[in-house]
């Protein structure tokens, strides 16, 4: 451990990351899966200085998912 001007650094085991929870983006009478808008939320995500996004299961989604 080492201090400096009074702050207590650890050293880490893996670096630090950021990830989005993201809502899954459902579109249509049928609410299907929309992906051009899964993609652009993606994409902005990643432009905001994310290292990832959690999918499914953050807001409930897994309720409106059937199998394909």
């Amino acid at each position: 451990m080492q201090e400096r001007e009074g702050v207590c650094h650890l050293p880490l085991a893996s670096p630090i990351t950021s990830w989005g929870m993201m809502p899954t983006p459902f579109a249509g009478p049928d609410a299907a899966l929309d992906l051009t808008s899964l993609g652009r939320v993606v994409r902005r995500y990643v432009a905001d200085g994310c290292d990832g996004v959690v999918v499914l299961g953050v807001v409930g989604e897994p309720a409106t998912l059937t199998e394909a």
